[in-house]
């Protein structure tokens, strides 16, 4: 909790995040990390979308670098249309999933490990946004 306080005093800096992506099909999942993710960055655009290419569609227009939590193997990441958009915007992107956790190669994202705690997931956020 001390790791969420400490984040959450850090939420009004101009450098944190316009928009929050979280694409994960599994809704108990998606509502944990969004509901972390909101507290945050209470002032972020929070997009919850489970599949692809809703997610895809939900950011389209979007400009600035959003933090992404995507359900997804580090090899598909390359390859999908939400991959290559949030690589083209310079995401912060958080990879979840057994191919994720258990992948060597993660292409320099990072991994949130299950089962996490809310501790856990600040720790994976870009340093930038929660320094200033």
């Amino acid at each position: 909790m001390k790791s969420l306080k400490r984040a959450m005093s850090y939420a009004t800096s101009p450098s944190h995040p316009r928009i929050c992506l979280v694409c994960i099909a599994d809704p108990l999942v998606a509502l944990d990390v969004a509901t972390i993710l909101a507290e945050v960055y209470p002032s972020a655009n929070l997009i919850s979308e489970p599949d692809h290419a809703a997610a895809l569609s939900a950011i389209e227009g979007v400009d600035s670098p959003p933090v992404a939590v995507l359900f997804l193997s580090p090899d598909l990441l390359d390859q999908s249309p939400l991959g290559k958009r949030l690589t083209e915007l310079g995401a912060a992107i958080i990879l979840m999933g057994t191919a994720a956790e258990e992948s060597s190669d993660t292409h320099g994202h990072a991994v949130l490990q299950r089962p996490f705690r809310t501790a856990d997931l600040v720790a994976l956020l870009p340093r930038d946004t929660l320094s200033r």
